[in-house]
């Protein structure tokens, strides 16, 4: 009776036909020997299937934001005619709930709708200076965290991926269009003033966010290309986020991983007065600290609200405040632009007084 022969299991043959086509690559290549040798360490390990196969690289998974809330982050809030979103809102917002849920350290958005970084402290300071990789940035001296008047602006939004105090003294530098351009900032009057210089021509282009400076260089070199400003200086990169912590008191490193603005405890008059003018319907941080430091409005600095309003229901005062309000270049441009501020301001073909605004300051003292 003849011998009956073994049944080949389909697996085993395919698993022999790669390891035979593998070995004729290896030698084919030349890599038999490292392959002997490889064994030979190993005490006769077999070596994989995979081995010398290039490993496909998996994707990181990326969280789920709706279509809708990236259809409204694309268009600015102010342009809609929206009122700002507040770090309550923010935290309100159905993603965002849904990423705590999921466990998520990230509070809030940017305004893509991209979950907001957590910062991270080393265990090690990172001290300037230093060249981030990542957008070739080299970082010379990181400055001081401001605690002044005003402390609170001097914070990034919580729209950025992260959110950090913009240290005064800050100076980085980036080759960029064929040129170096260094960039610093400054303390202003009302908040930073981030500036970004030619170091060609020597000429220094300069804003109130990290991004205006950076868009003049791109509107002189005629590029067309938009640029982020947090990107080019460099604080959206975790390195640059992890060196600007060593600086931070407690308070402030929970200010920054719980994205609140930490501003001082003891206010100024100035800062008081603007605390109330923010109360009026309509009125903005930015505006109500113009108000509270102008001179322009009856030679003199309104302390208060009702400072304010006494003088505004005096003669045609009123309509002083609107023009104000509407054409002085101590009121941000940003604000003077925006359509939904002139509709506030002023409405009718007489170019009178809104209602809320009218009320306002025609209410006088209290």
């Amino acid at each position: 009776m003849a011998d009956s022969v073994p049944e080949v299991n389909p697996y085993e043959a395919e698993r022999a036909a790669r390891i035979a086509a593998n070995q004729l690559k290896l030698q084919q290549l030349g890599l038999d020997t490292a392959v002997a040798r490889f064994r030979s360490l190993t005490g006769g390990v077999e070596v994989p299937a995979h081995y010398g196969q290039p490993r496909k690289r998996q994707k990181k998974a990326q969280p789920q934001v709706a279509t809708e809330v990236l259809e409204a982050s694309r268009q600015s809030r102010r342009i809609r005619g929206a009122a700002a979103l507040t770090s309550e809102d923010i935290k309100q917002l159905p993603e965002v709930q849904a990423a705590s849920t999921q466990g998520s350290s990230a509070l809030g958005c940017t305004r893509t709708g991209r979950p907001r970084s957590q910062l991270t402290v080393p265990p090690y300071p990172i001290v300037a200076p230093f060249t981030l990789r990542s957008i070739d940035v080299t970082v010379w001296e990181l400055g001081s965290v401001y605690r002044g008047p005003w402390a609170q602006r001097y914070w990034s939004s919580s729209g950025c991926l992260f959110h950090h105090a913009y240290p005064v003294g800050y100076r980085a530098s980036k080759v960029q269009f064929g040129r170096t351009f260094g960039m610093a900032i400054e303390a202003g009057p009302q908040g930073p003033i981030f500036k970004v210089t030619d170091q060609i021509t020597g000429v220094t282009y300069s804003g109130t966010s990290p991004t205006k400076p950076w868009t003049d260089v791109c509107l002189a070199q005629r590029t067309g290309q938009r640029i982020s400003g947090p990107l080019y200086f460099g604080f959206s990169d975790l390195v640059t986020q992890q060196a600007i912590a060593a600086l931070y008191t407690p308070a402030e490193l929970e200010a920054a991983t719980q994205g609140e603005r930490l501003g001082n405890a003891e206010l100024t008059s100035e800062e008081r007065a603007a605390k109330e003018f923010m109360e009026v319907d309509g009125i903005g941080e930015t505006t109500a600290m113009v108000l509270a430091l102008t001179f322009a409005l009856g030679g003199r600095q309104h302390t208060t609200l009702q400072s304010l309003k006494g003088w505004a229901k005096e003669g045609d005062n009123a309509i002083s405040l609107q023009h104000f309000l509407l054409h002085s270049p101590e009121m941000p441009e940003a604000t003077r632009r925006w359509p939904a501020w002139r509709h506030r301001m002023v409405g009718g073909r007489k170019r009178q007084l809104t209602a809320k605004f009218a009320a306002f300051v025609s209410q006088g003292a209290q």
